[in-house]
């Protein structure tokens, strides 16, 4: 079933009475069930037909079965994804800083993944180089200018005209914070690579510029905590996925 949304399934264990997340192999027993279907991410708000399409799920699952259930209204549970999904918009704003050398001079990915790595970024399989944190959850990233992604075994022989680092503002925690730590991290990497720090138009950020963004940053985290929603709580990455 194609819902186009993460569906997730939770039983409560017969014995203590716990939820945990089912796994289709496990031979545990469970009282009851609960099936879950993501409302909103950043592919917008769930359609009225595919939330009727759960429905008839949910409840064939529980004719199967045999089993008493509880079906929220379609047509009132698709009002408050919409409501969702603008919310959502409002604060879904990324922000990039870009790194370009002078004149004609390109970039080596050999440079770019030592200088990353001095500042503790690690390269992953999305081809970006990525800050994490002690859980593993990325707090900002660097890419390819060019969108060519980075690759171990490409390094040597790539090279790019400049690169972007990028920081997802409602998948953080302190996004406002990390802004400033990315823009020390963003003249390490100047300097160490010799090129400049501008935005999209090619200028380079002066103390007003930045005392701007911050507060953008800021307004929107403000926001994101008067909705309920905390930035870069697993809430937030699931919405902003």
């Amino acid at each position: 079933f194609d819902f186009r949304k993460p569906v997730q399934v939770c039983g409560m264990l017969l014995e203590t009475d716990e939820w945990e997340r089912v796994i289709a192999e496990s031979q545990a027993l469970y009282g009851r069930f609960r099936i879950a279907l993501q409302l909103v991410d950043r592919g917008g708000a769930i359609s009225e037909a595919k939330l009727a399409d759960f429905r008839d799920l949910a409840l064939g699952v529980a004719k199967h079965i045999k089993a008493d259930t509880t079906v929220p209204d379609t047509r009132e549970t698709y009002h408050r994804a919409v409501k969702l999904d603008a919310v959502c918009s409002d604060v879904d704003q990324m922000v990039g800083v870009n790194l370009v050398p002078g004149g004609d001079r390109l970039l080596t990915g050999e440079n770019v993944a030592q200088a990353a790595g001095t500042q503790g970024m690690t390269l992953e399989p999305d081809g970006a180089f990525h800050l994490l944190d002690a859980q593993a959850h990325s707090l900002f990233t660097l890419i390819n200018r060019d969108t060519r992604p980075f690759q171990h075994h490409t390094l040597e022989s790539f090279s790019t005209p400049g690169i972007t680092l990028l920081l997802d503002v409602p998948r953080v925690e302190n996004p406002a914070l990390h802004f400033d730590q990315m823009m020390r991290v963003a003249h390490e990497l100047a300097r160490e690579l010799q090129a400049n720090v501008v935005d999209d138009h090619g200028v380079m950020f002066s103390d007003i510029n930045l005392a701007g963004i911050r507060a953008q940053i800021a307004e929107v985290e403000d926001k994101m905590c008067g909705h309920g929603i905390m930035p870069g709580s697993a809430q937030a990455r699931r919405l902003f996925s």
